[in-house]
């Protein structure tokens, strides 16, 4: 049975259009997924913008993710992810904390630098004129 998700409202970013943006990582998703069913694991091993990517798809929506949902998401042994989650907090993009429904669950969300980065990333470019 699926890990519950906890919802939570206030680490959305502040995006007049979050549905694009979601679209945006989702779409991203999707194409590290195609490629990672054509070619070898060794090729596209990038396990931490798979997390930001995840965590921020959620916080779009939202919710926020415990470790073992982001582990079901990612081909990663727990060792291999949690040092993936300790080398982005200590980049300052992830923060974790005991869930307050479940004390034994770890929850991850992006740092409000990482969303408006993340924000930045996948906004559509600006149309200027000439």
């Amino acid at each position: 049975m699926p890990t519950p998700i906890v919802t939570v409202d206030r680490d959305r970013p502040a995006c007049s259009d979050s549905g694009a943006l979601l679209a945006q990582a989702r779409a991203a998703m999707s194409s590290r997924r195609a490629k990672r069913s054509i070619f070898p694991p060794a090729v596209f091993r990038e396990s931490c913008w798979d997390i930001m990517l995840l965590c921020f798809a959620g916080q779009l929506e939202g919710r926020e993710l415990c470790i073992k949902q982001i582990r079901n998401h990612l081909d990663e042994s727990n060792t291999a992810l949690l040092r993936r989650i300790d080398e982005l907090e200590e980049a300052g993009m992830l923060q974790r904390h005991r869930d307050e429904l479940d004390g034994r669950r770890t929850m991850v969300r992006l740092t409000p630098a990482a969303v408006a980065a993340m924000s930045r990333f996948f906004a559509p470019p600006a149309i200027t004129g000439s």
